[in-house]
């Protein structure tokens, strides 16, 4: 106060014992992680919020890591990510798979035996990405993604008959590619430089990006195999 109030024979008493009062422990928890009471928030919001952990090293984090990331370079679910458990039955089959379902969780891929499906040299295009002679320790301890094969972003690769005829042809909906040729005209201002050895430099700075994200989010323990189509 100004003045300062200096009275020495003023004194404070509690007339009566506080009743019902108990130790901030809720607040002590959750300011331990991070997690501070907000304004006006009662005690069962608050323990609720402490609770629920965040989710990013369950499979369905994965899942929605990966489809934040394609979202741009999927049109109509096509060219999508895969994520697979090891322990899938349509994965992981046998010689001699009987013709049924197995009994589990739900989603056929997950569930689904098939007696046909082991070939040497499949003859598809892009055969599924099943069949890979793994370990008992990645049984259940590790997940594989399945990179899809995207139109050209930012490609600099160059090959000896290439069919553009202009500008146009080198585009597509997410960027464009290189024109291979000796002495590119000038009207071919707008596109990227190529080299033989060239490579897509969009696609690969996006896989780089999505596997150190996975790395840093996946469990403790978790190992992840990355694989793209037609590999």
């Amino acid at each position: 106060m100004d003045p300062p109030y200096g009275d020495p024979t003023v004194t404070v008493t509690q007339i009566q014992d506080a009743v019902g009062g108990v130790a901030p422990a809720l607040d002590a928890l959750g300011h331990d992680r991070g997690i501070d009471r907000a304004k006006s928030e009662g005690d069962p919001q608050y323990a609720a919020r402490i609770r629920a952990l965040p989710d990013t090293v369950s499979p369905a984090a994965m899942k929605r890591l990966l489809a934040r990331a394609f979202t741009v370079y999927t049109l109509a679910g096509a060219n999508a990510p895969v994520f697979i458990e090891c322990w899938w039955v349509g994965f992981q089959t046998c010689w001699s798979a009987p013709d049924r379902t197995y009994t589990g969780p739900t989603g056929s891929f997950q569930n689904d035996y098939d007696p046909n499906l082991f070939v040497w040299s499949d003859p598809r295009r892009s055969p599924p990405l099943r069949d890979l002679w793994l370990s008992g320790d990645f049984e259940r301890g590790a997940f594989v993604v399945l990179m899809p094969r995207l139109m050209p972003i930012l490609d600099v690769g160059g090959m000896w008959s290439d069919p553009a005829t202009g500008i146009a042809d080198l585009k597509d909906v997410y960027g464009q590619r290189a024109l291979s040729a000796w002495s590119i005209p000038q009207d071919y201002a707008g596109a990227p430089g190529f080299c033989w050895s060239g490579y897509d430099i969009g696609a690969g700075t996006l896989f780089k990006g999505v596997w150190d994200a996975i790395e840093q989010s996946k469990p403790a323990g978790a190992a992840v195999a990355f694989f793209q189509e037609g590999y």
